[in-house]
């Protein structure tokens, strides 16, 4: 019977070292599964942490003063990370802090959520779990190509010094006035860090649409015309003032241009010509690629007959309007400003030209551009001659890419993620 009883010890020996190698097995899985839901946690704290950065650090891209954005920067990060979850439970405000510098165009968001409670890791003393995630975002300006904006097929001269012609000394081009690119004159593109050989102009970044020439404030707001009436009517009609370029541009046209196909691969000089493609590219957004120091080609013409276009892009946010006491835009259909800016049909981007070129825009040729603008769209008028369309200056438009020419700058910025 001996061989029987050794039999059973020895089979009790293994039944104990099993069930001590089951019991650890076990244990490590049980404390995997609450690993595997705090990592789980921490991605999804990462991912509101990075959504948030980047839609506090996008209140840069709205305003040309980087130290006025500050407070939309941070009720747009608040308002991100506190429509997300992180493990099916919204998160909330005291989860969230955040550090926001202009100077840097930077925001920095910390998610953080404590007490998550544990399933396995109980047993061992460990009853909850915590995790914290960090992200920064940042603008960074003077890129060079924007992409999905949605242009209008325009094309307008940046703003200049003028010796001569600024009779009113505002450095606006104003109806009374007839202004051109003469000697004596002086155009600096919009430079966040302007180069010294700005001269005069390096402490208001330039001459250009987004320069503090005219101003604190980046021109944000400021009304220029797109389309003007006929010669001496420039500003006059539709309840505007700014205006004034009658000797440097056409009178009365839209100065179209010819913005690229997807069908030709976005070939910048392949692209559809005439009325009908600029009047689809006023109704539609053109999914190309732009960029500065590109040559596309001009449309050439009054362009009178896109009254009907342009009255039906106004007409898809009629009742909009902008208000001075504010400087922002009312009554839009999307919501406030902050959301009409994104999304009301009116609010487009539109492309300048390096006034001291001197173009005229009234053959078909070829036209390069140093910058694009984001503008909401204003117009009135009924009769195609007095037809008037209007753009208020939104500032900055997001895109990629270094500018072609390090010593000038631009208003096109990188949005991007940098922690």
């Amino acid at each position: 019977m001996r061989w029987l009883r050794d039999g059973v010890a020895g089979r009790d020996g293994s039944l104990t070292l099993t069930a001590v190698v089951m019991a650890s097995v076990l244990a490590m899985l049980a404390v995997g599964i609450d690993l595997a839901m705090a990592f789980t946690a921490r991605s999804e704290a990462q991912r509101v942490a990075d959504s948030s950065a980047l839609a506090g650090a996008s209140a840069f891209l709205d305003y040309s003063d980087p130290t006025a954005a500050v407070g939309t920067a941070r009720d747009r990060l608040y308002d991100f990370a506190c429509c997300n979850v992180v493990r099916n439970r919204l998160v909330d405000s005291a989860e969230v802090s955040y550090e926001i510098l202009p100077e840097q165009r930077r925001g920095t968001v910390w998610i953080s959520r404590q007490g998550m409670g544990t399933w396995f890791a109980r047993f061992f003393g460990v009853k909850t779990l915590g995790v914290k995630a960090m992200a920064a975002a940042e603008v960074s300006v003077e890129g060079s190509t924007v992409s999905g904006e949605c242009p209008l097929p325009f094309a307008l001269p940046d703003l200049w010094a003028d010796a001569d012609d600024d009779v009113s000394l505002d450095y606006v081009p104003n109806a009374e006035e007839d202004w051109e690119f003469e000697p004596g004159d002086v155009y600096h593109p919009y430079a966040a860090d302007p180069p010294s050989h700005y001269g005069d102009y390096q402490d208001t970044h330039g001459t250009g649409f987004g320069s503090d020439l005219r101003g604190d404030g980046g021109d944000y707001g400021r009304r220029f015309w797109i389309k003007a009436g006929p010669t001496g009517q420039s500003g006059k009609g539709g309840g505007g003032s700014p205006g004034g370029l009658d000797e440097m541009v056409v009178p009365g046209g839209f100065y179209a241009w010819a913005l690229p196909s997807e069908t030709n691969d976005c070939d910048p000089l392949e692209t559809p010509r005439g009325m009908p493609w600029v009047q689809e590219n006023i109704a539609q957004c053109n999914p190309c690629d732009l960029s500065i120091g590109v040559p596309y080609g001009t449309e050439p013409g009054n362009k009178s007959a896109l009254k009907d276009e342009m009255s039906a892009l106004i007409d898809g946010d009629r009742n909009a309007y902008w208000d001075e006491a504010c400087n922002c835009i009312q009554g839009s259909r999307f919501g406030d400003h902050e959301v009409a800016v994104e999304k009301s049909p009116r609010v487009r981007i539109v492309a300048l030209w390096d006034p001291t070129l001197g173009l005229d825009l009234r053959g078909r040729e070829e036209i390069v551009f140093n910058n694009f603008a984001r503008v909401f769209v204003e117009g009135g008028g009924t009769d195609p001659p007095d037809f008037q369309i209007y753009g208020r200056f939104l500032g900055r438009v997001s895109g990629y890419g270094d500018p072609p020419d390090d010593d000038t700058g631009t208003l096109i910025s990188h949005l991007r993620l940098v922690r």
